[in-house]
């Protein structure tokens, strides 16, 4: 039995893709060990691991909108960055505490939120494999740049970077480590014995780049029975398909105007719609709802994708996976960069259709809808994708790379 220790962002598109790989590791005999928040505790128990519990720089959700490209500030994109270091430094002291006395064998860490699980690993001589939830870059290709002209020009001398080399600097002084400045911490991945994606390589943009020691696993995703199961509210007319609209954990300013036009757009049509709103939408604005629409602020949306005829989502890869793994079609309506880039891939295996955010409407929504819904191509190019997801090997090939690289080590 080995000690794995496990640190990632606290939204649920980092850590849902981890909870099967866990799960796995568990149940053939390691002992795991999860830093997370109060929010995503109750999840990580239902693997088996040991939770470590702390508290995110912003509380449990680090709730915040979600800006378009071009809408972002200087000022909001600099404090963003002390904000994302903030973050991947707090679980620190609390891992520090709990685990000098039981050191973890191997150090598994999310390719954004590192700082942590790096900073253990470097002091206690650990390997480290990388937990990539997402489309990954190499220093030499990174399908990212394109959008890069979009955002602010990043000012090092600006306060809150300032301010976040001093934070970064004082953990690593704290921690012995005081050989590296705070950006050659950032840069260094000597540590890094290798990393699992969470998508199968064909929905990678340019997979021919990225080598063996990149494990495409494709998702893991492990029984979410701690979710419950969904019921719909509403009574469902026999034959009626089910249409799932969704926008993810996180808002956006037009939501509520989105949501409101889909309400009319469906009323009385033959779909039963549910629509899944987060938490800055204001449901009392969409009243009074159709008998074959309902509105939820959260479902357990794998289980619900099961039932779905179609899933309308804003094409972030936890969505996208969890409704590939399904066979179930997307209209996609990305709304940041990230997400054009995975709307582009699912539309190139022919499984999803696109609406660009200049376009967006509902009536475009429904028209889409209709479409990959009487499309008679669709069931068998979805069962490619199936298939290509289920021979990624999932929890089992992840939790192989893992003890393969305890064996090395």
């Amino acid at each position: 039995m080995s000690h794995i220790a496990v640190f990632t962002y606290p939204f649920h598109g980092h850590v849902n893709p981890t909870l099967g790989v866990v799960s796995e590791l568990v149940s053939r005999g390691h002992q795991v060990t999860y830093a997370t928040t109060d929010e995503f505790a109750d999840a990580v128990a239902s693997t088996g691991a040991a939770v470590l519990r702390y508290k995110g720089v912003a509380g449990s959700s680090l709730d915040i909108t979600v800006k378009r490209p071009g809408e972002i500030t200087s000022e909001e994109i600099h404090e963003s960055m002390l904000g994302g270091t903030a973050e991947g430094l707090s679980p620190l002291a609390a891992a520090y505490e709990l685990l000098e006395d039981d050191r973890p064998d191997v150090v598994l860490h999310d390719l954004t939120a590192f700082h942590t699980g790096r900073l253990l690993a470097m002091r206690w001589k650990l390997p480290v494999i990388q937990l990539c939830t997402t489309l990954v870059f190499t220093e030499t290709y990174n399908p990212y740049s394109r959008f890069m002209h979009f955002y602010p020009k990043i000012d090092p001398a600006h306060p809150f970077l300032v301010k976040e080399r001093e934070l970064l600097a004082d953990a690593l002084a704290e921690h012995g480590l005081t050989g590296m400045t705070p950006d050659e911490f950032k840069a260094d991945t000597s540590t890094v014995d290798s990393s699992l994606v969470f998508i199968p390589k064909e929905i990678q943009m340019g997979a021919e780049h990225f080598g063996p020691e990149w494990a495409f696993v494709g998702p893991c995703l492990g029984d979410r029975a701690y979710q419950g199961r969904f019921t719909l509210a509403k009574p469902r007319a026999d034959g009626v398909p089910l249409v799932v609209v969704a926008f993810g954990t996180f808002g956006y300013a037009h939501q509520q105007a989105f949501f409101a036009d889909c309400v009319r757009e469906f009323t009385d049509q033959p779909w039963h719609v549910v629509l899944v709103v987060g938490k800055q939408v204001n449901l009392d604005e969409l009243e009074p709802l159709p008998g074959n629409v309902e509105a939820h602020r959260w479902v357990p949306q794998l289980d619900l994708l099961t039932q779905a005829a179609v899933f309308v989502s804003h094409a972030g890869m936890g969505s996208v996976t969890e409704s590939l793994y399904t066979g179930t079609p997307i209209v996609l309506l990305p709304q940041l960069p990230e997400q054009d880039l995975v709307a582009e891939q699912i539309e190139a295996l022919g499984v999803g259709v696109t609406i660009p955010r200049e376009q967006l409407s509902a009536a475009r929504v429904r028209s889409a809808v209709e479409a990959l819904h009487a499309d008679p191509a669709m069931p068998q190019r979805l069962t490619r994708v199936r298939e290509a997801m289920a021979a990624a090997g999932g929890s089992t090939r992840a939790a192989d790379v893992i003890e393969d690289c305890l064996r090395r080590h």
